[in-house]
């Protein structure tokens, strides 16, 4: 328990650190042309080990590659934080999570689908405010710190984009809807990392 705590803690001063430096108005990341669907899937195999109990697939039917400028560690952070709170916040085994890509007229939509527990309609809008928690603090049912979809809200906001929530009610599950718009593509997609 200690290890945990410490681990969880150690998280929670990491995503401190890393908020005031998001939320600074002179944040300055460096964005580089990548792949999406590379970068996704190069974060899961690097990442496997936290998801090992987990069922997770990217869909990508049409094979497209989805070349768009982004910061790569603030996109793994936003990732870390999307899929960890896919798992905490579910109950069935295994949870299982599916990442698909569609494109809508002049926008890119990640959808992250899991099969967890739920967000009703009342806390759809709060669960992306700062130190927000699902669940209640009398019962331990309230977990994490409160800061990881204010994180990934602010992610998504550095790179151009929104972060959407949707779902059928408790215990039917999310979809987290990462909504980007489109850049022209390049004319050599072979080069994209």
């Amino acid at each position: 328990y200690m290890l945990y705590d410490t681990g969880r803690l150690s998280d929670d001063i990491a995503r401190i650190l890393n908020l005031s430096q998001i939320e600074s108005k002179s944040y300055t990341g460096e964005l580089e042309t990548h792949d999406l669907v590379k970068v996704i899937n190069r974060f899961l195999d690097k990442n496997s080990h936290h998801f090992q109990q987990s069922e997770i697939t990217v869909s990508n039917p049409n094979g497209n590659a989805y070349p768009y400028r982004i910061n790569l560690s603030l996109f793994d952070m936003l990732l870390m934080n999307l899929l960890t709170n896919a798992v905490k916040y579910n109950h069935a085994s295994p949870p299982e999570i599916e990442i698909s890509f569609e494109l809508q007229g002049k926008k890119l939509y990640i959808y992250f689908k899991d099969n967890g527990i739920g967000i009703d309609k009342s806390q759809r809008k709060k669960i992306f405010r700062k130190f927000y928690q699902v669940g209640r603090s009398d019962d331990m049912s309230a977990r994490g710190s409160g800061l990881g979809l204010y994180l990934v809200a602010h992610i998504a906001k550095i790179h151009k984009g929104k972060i959407q929530v949707s779902s059928q009610g408790l215990g039917k599950g999310s979809t987290f809807s990462l909504i980007l718009p489109l850049r022209r593509l390049p004319a050599n997609l072979n080069a994209l990392r």
